[in-house]
């Protein structure tokens, strides 16, 4: 049902028409007459076109018809009126109900713009306040708003307030790009929350052959079903098979498809650093894709656990987080992951493991600018067991700033755990000292304090189990 209303005040005086005036009301762009009713019912049929003698009221004009109309008026003058198609006038109900923006058009200056309406600008990006009620103060539970905002699948903007999570979120979402503006931009998972983004490995079929240190040729025994830009993982999950010290230092490494040979083959960016036999090695898809998560504040749950954990994506920037002193255990950590890039962020954690941020089992990364204090290691590179959980490996760490407790007599840099390789530390300052394990680990130009001798209540150790080039 529609009404017509747009009725020219010029025919009109105070509700009588001025003059004899007829309306016709046509299919748009036709001649042909619809059925007109003065009842929303639609049950009163009237006359089309339909003759209001000089002096009488117009009555109101309904129709059912589908598609768009056209409204024609004349009087003793001629035509007066002839909208085709006919323009529906909007009333401040129409602006202010839930489809208003749509009502509402825009275009940007220059040339070569196009017209486009409110809600179609608005809709490109959408804010966490859209999904969950932002308060100063975060006094309710906001998980399931949360939630259904995180799998939106569209960009999403955290404005100044708080976000309540009391539930353990364990989300899926395909990627995720949340920004928020800074200190003010608060998750509060102090009441027992965490969230916890995951998309495990998915299993591909085996290796053909052995893929060869030095070469970039993967072969599999039937089809990948990998495009180009996916990232895979060759894994041995015989405990010990990168080094025997714990169970869980399992050999492997992580590539990005750069070619599609065919349906059994690709090729890969760069080139395997060692042999991987095909009788010994699993192969897995990395299935998350990118993550980017900037300028948020965290408030962990006092009682312990991860606040921030991501595991299994690609594509990963962290930038701009910082999270609450009294922190128990871990602040941000990082799983299965390949291509990350994690920068400027401001953590204290004083309790349990206390590991501001560990890198586990992630490859190809850069870890820059961070600002961490804790009472164990300020930043950690190792890892733990679960399928596709390589050495962590190619990463470059530099210009941080870590200090510590030297009372623990434990570094504040735990550099790499024995299931790390290739991690170059550059322009660093290391307060209280380092720890280092795995293979073909660097440190080139960074400033070193020890921590205070035993007599003092620290270690006494500046560096252990390290290989130091060009640092103080």
């Amino acid at each position: 049902m529609a009404k017509i209303t747009d009725i020219p005040h010029r025919i009109v005086n105070v509700g009588d028409v001025v003059s004899a005036t007829t309306i016709s009301v046509y299919e748009a762009g036709t001649s042909t007459l619809i059925d007109l009713y003065d009842d929303a019912t639609l049950t009163n049929l009237i006359d089309n076109p339909l003759e209001i003698p000089s002096g009488n009221p117009i009555p109101p004009l309904y129709h059912d018809f589908a598609g768009l109309v056209r409204v024609q008026i004349t009087n003793a003058s001629g035509t007066i009126f002839d909208d085709d198609p006919y323009d529906q006038p909007v009333s401040a109900n129409d602006l202010s109900s839930v489809s208003g923006a749509g009502l509402v058009g825009l275009q940007q200056s220059g040339t070569n713009t196009r017209a486009r309406t409110v809600a179609e600008k608005s809709n490109e990006v959408v804010s966490v306040s859209d999904f969950v009620d932002i308060g100063p103060q975060g006094t309710n539970d906001a998980s399931a708003g949360f939630t259904q905002a995180i799998h939106d699948g569209r960009s999403l903007l955290f404005p100044n307030g708080v976000i309540r999570i009391d539930s353990d979120l364990t989300l899926s979402p395909q990627a995720l790009d949340l920004s928020g503006s800074g200190k003010n931009s608060i998750l509060d998972f102090s009441g027992g929350g965490s969230l916890y983004l995951k998309t495990d490995p998915m299993a591909l079929p085996d290796l053909a052959t052995d893929v060869v240190g030095g070469q970039n040729r993967v072969e599999f025994a039937i089809a990948h079903g990998l495009n180009e830009g996916d990232v895979f993982a060759l894994w041995n999950p015989t405990d010990g098979s990168f080094f025997a010290d714990r169970p869980y230092y399992r050999d492997g490494a992580m590539f990005r498809v750069a070619e599609v040979v065919s349906l059994t083959e690709l090729r890969i960016y760069g080139v395997a650093k060692r042999n991987f036999s095909a009788a010994n090695f699993k192969t897995y898809k990395i299935s998350g894709g990118r993550v980017s998560l900037k300028n948020l504040h965290i408030i962990p749950n006092a009682s312990g656990g991860v606040p921030l954990f991501i595991d299994g994506y690609q594509g990963i920037n962290i930038e701009g987080i910082s999270c609450d002193s009294g922190a128990p255990d871990t602040a941000i950590c990082l799983k299965r992951c390949y291509d990350f890039h994690v920068a400027g962020t401001r953590s204290t954690v004083q309790a349990g493991d206390a590991y501001p941020v560990i890198i586990a089992n992630c490859q190809k990364g850069i870890v820059d600018h961070l600002v961490n204090y804790s009472t164990r290691h300020c930043v950690a590179f190792g890892g733990g067991s679960g399928d596709a959980t390589v050495p962590t490996a190619d990463i470059e760490v530099s210009h941080c700033l870590f200090d510590n407790i030297a009372s623990n007599g434990i570094g504040a840099m735990d550099g790499a755990h024995g299931n790390c390789e290739d991690i170059i530390f550059s322009h660093n300052i290391l307060k209280c000292g380092l720890n280092l394990g795995g293979a073909n680990m660097t440190y080139l130009n960074n400033i070193i304090y020890g921590a205070p001798p035993p007599a003092n209540g620290g270690s006494g150790l500046c560096a252990y189990r390290s290989v130091i080039k060009g640092s103080v």
